[in-house]
């Protein structure tokens, strides 16, 4: 097998895998949007729920499932969610003005930490393998193989 083989193959898996990404992208960019206009009067712009007019964040805003469990305070959209959920339990009637303050304060040194906090693993930690590249390496072992118990 001749290295140009092998840089010919890999060429033609590349080409591959990046028209299929294209489709997805063509097919994300028609994909329709959360029809919410923000505070700023900027539309929010993100894919929609399917057969919905809004995005998971704002479905959520419009239609709340009143819940006495928080979300996983992982980042500043769940902080900001939970608050809702507290100023939505303290509407309703569901949540007492003292437990609402301790939460809200709660919430408040989530917020302050979140800026410190470091959710996301370490990039050189994070195992990463191109499998176009380790298919194509593959085969070329293999034919060199191939090859070598042949000849």
């Amino acid at each position: 097998m001749r290295k140009s083989d092998g840089v010919n193959e890999v060429r033609q898996l590349v080409r591959r895998e990046l028209e299929d990404f294209g489709e997805q992208i063509s097919a994300a960019r028609a994909a329709p949007r959360c029809v919410h206009v923000k505070t700023n009067g900027v539309r929010c712009g993100s894919p929609a729920l399917r057969r919905q007019p809004f995005c998971f964040f704002h479905e959520r805003v419009y239609n709340p499932p009143y819940e006495a469990d928080f979300p996983l305070l992982e980042d500043a959209n769940a902080i900001q969610m939970a608050i809702q959920q507290v100023l939505e339990g303290l509407r309703r009637g569901k949540v007492e003005l003292r437990t609402a303050g301790m939460m809200l304060y709660g919430l408040q040194t989530a917020a302050a930490n979140i800026r410190h906090a470091s959710l996301e693993p370490s990039p050189w930690k994070v195992v990463m393998v191109d499998p176009i590249l380790e298919q194509a390496e593959k085969r070329r072992a293999e034919e060199e193989a191939s090859e070598r118990a042949a000849g």
